[in-house]
């Protein structure tokens, strides 16, 4: 009985070891802030918010300019960034999906905290930290894509995916 018991706990502590496959649920933004010279910016307070969240989420930049702000759900998101002698900068239309991550690095302006700029037309955010192609399947891809009875059918309409049935020589 107490080999059993040493055998079932040593396969379990293996097993549980091994990653057969990593389904990221959550995505990240993330980005650099500076001035109009290029200079770093330091102490920026950020907040994200968006309706995936339940309550906004508050980030700081380092010494270096740098903030993350890390698992996020899918959704859409508005960043939102302030420091004293600094016009606020608001960006918005950030969509994240699972694995995704957004780089937003926008560049601040001197001015009274009072003023603050908008931006609603800007460049699309593109993950320069991942060169993974994904696919996420939502409820109005699911609409549009012809599916049989399973759902390895529906997957097999992802872009990138090569379906091969098994074949039983009895």
């Amino acid at each position: 009985m107490a080999k059993r018991a040493l055998l079932f706990l040593i396969l379990m502590s293996t097993g549980a070891s091994f990653s057969f496959g990593q389904v990221a649920i959550t995505g990240q933004i993330r980005g650099v802030l500076t001035d109009a010279s290029g200079g770093v910016l330091p102490n920026v307070t950020i907040n994200a918010e968006s309706p995936a969240l339940m309550t906004p989420r508050k980030a700081i930049s380092d010494v270096a300019g740098n903030y993350l702000f890390s698992s996020l759900p899918p959704g859409q998101y508005k960043l939102t960034y302030t420091i004293s002698g600094y016009k606020t900068e608001v960006r918005g239309n950030i969509v994240i999906t699972p694995g995704f991550t957004a780089t937003v690095s926008p560049q601040l302006s001197i001015g009274a905290s009072e003023q603050s700029i908008v931006v609603t037309a800007e460049s699309p955010v593109v993950d320069t930290t991942n060169n993974t192609t994904s696919t996420t399947f939502d409820e109005a891809l699911l609409q549009d894509v012809p599916s049989g009875r399973d759902t390895f059918s529906t997957v097999a309409q992802a872009p990138g995916v090569a379906t091969e049935r098994l074949r039983h020589s009895w």
